[in-house]
């Protein structure tokens, strides 16, 4: 098995000849939990020796690509899936490509937006912006603001208006907000270059073009270990985590009826609940609301912590 130098350390590199994709992956080990501290690492796969791989999300930016069919959305949801297993975590979700791979978290989430409509998408991004600054003003003020908050917006290479969430990348980590984002077809300038700087988390799953790999992994591409033809199925891609270590990683498969059921006990968010109108879908045996947007209750901000923790 060739070797790699990683600073002073000597240690194995993942054999060339190993097809991630073609590995079993053990059940997400998140799955059966009751609740979850989204401010502890969360596990996002497995080597293609068998080490688990976990990665910090809480308080981090994080951009996911790939083209159709590498996996990358399934990737995506594995550390929102760990956000809305902790329910003091508020999220926020935009699917700007308006299909169906992130309704089963709509029971739990505040808002999901799944219409393909970029003013749909744009309302949410603005909503998000002025939590950014009531928290800032309630931190200023009272010294701390509500649980975490998780904004997420896949396919964000089809946002209209960046001016949002170049505030938010820039602002919302001192706020309690964290940033998950994914492309499947980046272009030079689909996301601005002083968004794209800030990204401290990556992954990126089987690309068409080295130039698309590199709009997604950065300087990371740089680096002598990173060998994106190791990348040849769903599922795997490479990994920057935020301590800026690299790894060949086989993503979890976490099914929509898995999500369902995992989620199925956790509180609604915001102290109000999500009703189904005419528009309901059926995920597996559960019916899910695809929300575009739903009232929120008058709640002062300081006062929307959901109170679950027994400590």
């Amino acid at each position: 098995i060739p070797l790699r130098l990683v600073g002073s350390e000597m240690c194995i590199r993942d054999s060339l000849d190993v097809d991630p994709a073609s590995l079993p992956t053990p059940a997400f080990p998140l799955l059966g939990r009751d609740r979850v501290d989204f401010g502890r690492p969360v596990p996002v796969g497995v080597t293609t020796i068998g080490d688990p791989v976990a990665a910090e999300f809480k308080a981090h930016r994080a951009l996911y690509g790939g083209q159709s069919g590498s996996g990358k959305t399934w990737a995506m949801r594995l550390p929102v899936l760990a956000a809305a297993l902790d329910p003091t975590t508020e999220l926020y979700i935009i699917d700007m490509k308006g299909e169906t791979d992130w309704l089963p978290f709509a029971r739990v989430a505040t808002r999901v937006v799944n219409s393909g409509s970029t003013d749909d998408a744009m309302r949410v991004v603005d909503e998000v912006v002025q939590e950014r600054r009531a928290r800032s003003k309630a931190k200023r003020e009272h010294g701390t603001v509500p649980g975490p908050l998780l904004l997420v917006i896949d396919e964000c290479q089809n946002m209209p208006d960046w001016d949002g969430a170049k505030e938010l990348m820039k602002e919302g980590r001192s706020a309690g907000i964290s940033i998950v984002m994914g492309t499947q077809a980046p272009k030079g300038n689909a996301i601005p270059t002083d968004v794209s700087a800030q990204f401290d988390t990556r992954w990126c799953g089987k690309m068409h073009a080295d130039w698309q790999w590199r709009l997604v992994l950065g300087d990371a591409m740089n680096r002598p270990e990173i060998d994106v033809t190791q990348v040849r199925g769903k599922g795997a891609g490479w990994l920057i985590d935020s301590d800026d270590n690299a790894s060949l990683v086989r993503g979890y498969a976490v099914t929509d009826d898995e999500i369902v059921a995992a989620l199925a006990g956790v509180p609604e968010r915001g102290g109000r609940a999500v009703e189904a109108d005419e528009s309901v879908e059926s995920v597996g045996d559960t019916e899910v609301l695809p929300v575009v947007e739903v009232p929120r209750e008058d709640v002062p901000l300081l006062e929307r912590v959901v109170a679950v923790w027994p400590d």
